[in-house]
């Protein structure tokens, strides 16, 4: 929770053109970063086309980023939630150590 409030000093940051991280959430042995897509709402994407594209690269950036090593290393779930440009849930990524190579 600590690691949560500190980042969200940060917050809202913007990540690419298309993608804002708004806020994170720490609770219960999980972290979930929460993102607005900022030019789509629920309606306009497609979330399993979302998925197949950001599932690979959001594990690999969990697995391997020396950002993500402490949830790696500390038994962390990280959800990494989807929100449409008006809030509504998209797509919810989850992946815990286990899901590594080496976890």
């Amino acid at each position: 929770m600590n690691v949560a409030e500190e980042a969200n000093k940060l917050l809202p940051t913007i990540i690419d053109s298309e993608t804002r991280l708004d806020s994170n959430v720490g609770l219960n042995n999980t972290f979930t970063y929460i993102y607005t897509l900022t030019n789509y709402s629920f309606d306009e994407i497609d979330a399993s086309i979302l998925e197949q594209n950001l599932s690979p690269k959001v594990l690999n950036n969990y697995c391997s980023s020396s950002d993500m090593k402490q949830f790696v290393d500390h038994g962390v779930t990280v959800n990494f939630r989807y929100l449409g440009k008006s809030g509504k849930q998209i797509l919810n990524l989850s992946h815990q150590p286990s899901d590594c190579k080496n976890g």
